[in-house]
């Protein structure tokens, strides 16, 4: 209350609008009613699951986790005949989720990774020398380049002659009309690897006739 600090209780009580009792109220303590509230430890009435719990429920739960508990309770229904209305379905469903966090079977843990459209891009290799390709009858040892962007799986290809390590960045990368069709990417390159004749073929044949990757912003 702002006008407690420059006038009486009573007085600052009236131009707030309270009564004088609420002003000492106040007074003694300044904290909200909803921040005095303290947790509720006890129950207010019987649980209508005592004595089945861990002889009925938790077994069929067990056994089948992915049950819902609309299920589980026409099952007590059949089991106990007008023992569990239909209104005791959020009772049991809040039983489940807790002993589901408690005692329920472990969970996949997934980490959602997110590719931001032009953010990212992947880089790598593939030794081709146990294609054994020649040309004119001598070896044609080689590499593929390869290349894609994260967000939209767009890929490039294109052969190294000789077999070197090679880098490739499409940074600054300009189409055949001139004009800038590029934006600055972080490039994720991974091993070299070495692929089979099928898979080799397979990348080969989808490759773009492009000299560079091309990233549309």
């Amino acid at each position: 209350m702002d006008h407690r600090r420059s006038h009486l209780q009573l007085t600052a009580a009236a131009k707030a609008g309270i009564s004088e009792r609420s002003g000492r109220r106040i007074d003694r303590d300044p904290t909200l009613p909803s921040q005095r509230k303290k947790p509720r430890v006890y129950r207010t009435r019987a649980n209508p699951f005592e004595g089945i719990w861990e002889a009925e429920i938790v077994p069929l739960v067990r056994s089948m986790p992915s049950l819902q508990a609309i299920t589980i309770l026409r099952e007590l229904q059949r089991r106990h005949p007008g023992r569990f209305p239909d209104s005791q379905l959020r009772t049991l469903q809040r039983h489940m989720r807790r002993w589901s966090a408690l005692a329920g079977p472990d969970r996949d843990v997934v980490f959602r990774q997110e590719h931001p459209p032009g953010a990212q891009g992947l880089s790598d290799f593939t030794d081709a020398g146990e294609l054994c390709v020649t040309m004119a009858g001598l070896a044609f040892p080689h590499r593929f380049y390869h290349f894609a962007l994260a967000h939209s799986q767009w890929e490039y290809a294109s052969v190294v002659e000789g077999g070197r390590a090679f880098r490739r960045s499409p940074k600054g990368c300009r189409t055949h009309s001139g004009s800038s069709a590029v934006r600055r990417v972080s490039i994720a390159p991974t091993a070299s690897r070495r692929r089979s004749r099928t898979s080799a073929s397979r990348m080969t044949s989808h490759a773009p006739t492009v000299s560079c990757a091309v990233i549309t912003a």
